[in-house]
């Protein structure tokens, strides 16, 4: 075995070993996330990307929306219009969730059903403590 042969071999053993111990974690690797110290343009970005994730249907959100948590979960409602008794103000049809989360390349907005997820560039998240 050559001193090259030699040196590549005891490079991938030490990589092995740290990757092993959780010394090195994957590169992009998702954590949920929360927003920090948000903006007023960056709330209209995640007001703006929430209603093109929910199929063009407008949401109202509160300014705390992703403060505490890294997940929403937004019901689908109606106003009951009157004429339809059975709507009573809101459609018990399944909440859409969302998820906000970082890595290496952002902060994101995930929709949990199909995974399409949007880019928040005007916003900033730190990393959520779960407890």
């Amino acid at each position: 075995m050559t001193w090259h042969a030699f040196g590549h071999l005891f490079v991938c053993c030490v990589f092995a070993g740290l990757i092993s111990c959780g010394s090195i974690t994957a590169v992009g690797a998702e954590q949920p996330a929360r927003i920090a110290n948000p903006s007023v343009d960056g709330m209209a970005q995640l007001r703006q990307l929430l209603i093109e994730a929910n199929h063009g249907v407008s949401v109202t959100v509160t300014e705390n929306v992703f403060s505490d948590s890294s997940r929403l979960a937004l019901e689908t409602g109606r106003l009951a219009n009157g004429q339809s008794p059975h709507l009573r103000g809101r459609d018990p049809g399944k909440p859409r969730i969302f998820r906000l989360v970082k890595n290496r390349r952002g902060c994101w907005l995930v929709r949990d059903e199909d995974g399409e997820r949007w880019l928040l560039d005007k916003l900033n998240c730190i990393p959520e403590i779960i407890d």
